[in-house]
């Protein structure tokens, strides 16, 4: 088992990352002096695979506990699911004295930590999570909230887990199409914080693919992957838990891909598909101001390709995109901050970009099919 730290000055918490750690659950919750009565929030078919697994050492260890089910997908992050689970806890007669378990992906990670955060003023809570891109992104530095029909995480707060548990078995679960939207997330941990992670990446890719004939990808490699990601996001949340500066940078490629995400209703891409196009979308615009050269631009398209990842959006309707981009809540004084490459490895934060450089951009992934 592998152990990183997040090493917050108030709320310091681990993550724990391997193969078959989820029988040890309880123990480790024992461990960081977990509220002994807790809701377990997950969905039908998590509950199928896992929960005997889960309910097992809860019992072992003394915990009470409950099992809460909510729908998946995207629309189950919204206030209107937000109200229901708070009912369900004052029906258990949860106090601050309870806690929450968030097993699921990224969208049951963002509702319940949302829910811990605001129901009673706060409450404890922890992550389990069982997709790729929930393991190596949002389940760690304690951003939450829910979406409103305008727009993705419009309501939100800061609220760090008291733990995580990556158990990477779980990814065997999961559909191929999920497994490669979590590869997106990770190459952008290389385009951001370190050249030779993407280097090793761009060797490797063939690694962390699940093949077509079904068989599973290389879990040990998976495995140090995780761990790797996760370093780099505990470091840059440990400078800047709250996102006033640096940890803006975790945000590569999210700027145009949330509206792609938004400009087709959510249903066309997953998330990391959309990052990816996004990622695209972020670097041309990089390119076209003078900050990254041709050859990097080039490497991006490269390595999305290799992990078998969208590099446009063509017949997106371009005044959809664009619109959305106005209600990016990421916005500083009318204007767009966008996080932009200066090459592989190091990007800037840029909030004075000119129009018509982000509707070139945006005109680039609709029209063009970029080429290596």
């Amino acid at each position: 088992m592998r152990v990183v730290k997040v090493n917050l000055k108030q709320d310091p918490y681990p993550v724990y990352i391997g193969e078959n750690i989820l029988p040890a659950f309880g123990e480790l919750l024992r461990k960081i002096d977990f509220p002994g009565y807790l809701a377990v929030i997950t969905h039908p078919g998590l509950k199928e695979l896992y929960g005997e697994t889960i309910e097992t050492s809860l019992k072992r260890n003394g915990f009470s506990y409950f099992t809460i089910q909510v729908p998946e997908g995207e629309n189950t992050k919204s206030l209107h699911q937000v109200e229901a689970l708070y009912q369900d806890l004052i029906s258990l007669k949860m106090g601050r004295d309870s806690g929450l378990v968030a097993f699921g992906g990224g969208v049951t990670g963002d509702l319940t930590g949302f829910v811990a955060a605001t129901y009673l003023r706060g409450i404890s809570y922890v992550q389990v999570p069982t997709t790729l891109l929930a393991q190596v992104d949002s389940s760690i530095g304690g951003k939450v909230g829910v979406d409103l029909p305008a727009g993705k995480n419009l309501v939100g707060a800061f609220w760090q887990p008291r733990m995580v548990l990556s158990e990477v078995s779980v990814l065997r679960s999961l559909p191929r199409r999920e497994l490669m939207s979590g590869i997106a997330e990770i190459i952008k941990y290389g385009i951001i914080a370190d050249d030779r992670f993407f280097e090793r990446l761009d060797k490797n890719m063939a690694r962390l693919l699940p093949p077509l004939d079904g068989k599973l990808p290389d879990f040990e490699f998976l495995e140090e992957v995780v761990e790797k990601c996760t370093r780099i996001k505990a470091d840059v949340v440990e400078k800047d838990e709250r996102e006033r500066d640096i940890r803006a940078i975790l945000n590569y490629g999210h700027t145009l891909g949330h509206a792609i995400e938004a400009a087709t209703d959510y249903k066309r891409y997953t998330h990391g598909e959309a990052i990816a196009i996004g990622m695209v979308g972020a670097a041309r615009i990089s390119t076209t101001l003078g900050l990254l050269g041709d050859e990097d631009f080039r490497r991006h398209i490269s390595i999305l390709k290799k992990a078998q990842l969208p590099v446009s959006c063509p017949s997106i309707e371009k005044g959809r995109i664009l619109n959305a981009l106005k209600l990016d809540k990421k916005r500083k004084e009318n204007k767009l901050r966008v996080v932009l490459a200066v090459k592989i490895g190091k990007v800037k934060i840029e909030g004075n970009i000119p129009d018509k450089v982000i509707e070139e951009a945006v005109d680039y992934l609709r029209v063009h099919k970029p080429q290596v």
